[in-house]
């Protein structure tokens, strides 16, 4: 049985990579994540991937921006075209070398909670995510009348030096009377069960980028 309980402070991650302790090597960290899902159903870890390859991620969702090719996405909260989302799709069929180390990264994650907690994890959908200056999201769960698509939610962040006063930070809510706060910093991973966690995104002052994702139980993915 999943143990959902937290903390009654919210907290902020992200100010201090260390705020987990000692840094587990990466050959332990999906592991890692593994057990938090099956103990509190959530896991923030920092420095997933490579600098590297998290600034490639990162070069590659900005170019797609520039270049136009990315969608707009409304908030219902919000009708000015400054607020605005934007989407641009990760096909499978035609991975970058950077998506493809982090699609890599996340097999072995998804093996390690089939075997942690026996979702059945098969499918993983994902694509790249631009907030420009002032965008936000409106709470809302991952879980939406998509049974078996959306299980385990993964979003990866993709921004240098962010601070506490630029905003934009993930709200998670652990339950009904309380949340922690992520700074979307680059390389912090953001792991969840879909149909359990309310969150939003709060308001932005400068540009944010991300890959939200999610693990499903439809058919083979990876």
């Amino acid at each position: 049985m999943l143990n959902l309980e937290t903390t009654r402070e919210p907290h902020v991650f992200g100010e201090k990579v260390e705020f987990y302790g000692t840094k587990s090597p990466e050959i332990y960290l999906e592991n890692d994540i593994a057990r938090d899902i099956v103990n509190k159903g959530w896991s923030v870890r920092t420095d997933f991937l490579p600098e590297s390859t998290l600034s490639q991620l990162a070069l590659e969702t900005l170019q797609f921006k520039l270049n136009g090719s990315m969608t707009p996405i409304e908030n219902p909260s919000l009708n000015e075209l400054s607020k605005k989302r934007f989407i641009q799709c990760i096909r499978k069929s035609d991975l970058t070398k950077a998506q493809s180390e982090y699609f890599e990264r996340l097999a072995v994650l998804q093996d390690a909670i089939n075997e942690s907690l026996d979702l059945g994890l098969k499918t993983f959908d994902c694509h790249l995510m631009f907030y420009p200056p002032g965008a936000s999201y409106a709470k809302h769960l991952d879980c939406y009348g998509s049974e078996g698509r959306r299980s385990l939610t993964c979003i990866l962040y993709l921004n240098d030096n962010w601070k506490r006063t630029d905003g934009g930070e993930l709200r998670l809510y652990t339950d009904e009377d309380s949340y922690i706060d992520v700074m979307p910093q680059k390389g912090t991973l953001v792991v969840f069960l879909s149909a359990f966690f309310w969150h939003e995104v709060l308001p932005t002052s400068r540009e944010r980028m991300c890959i939200p994702g999610w693990f499903g139980t439809l058919q083979a993915s990876f």
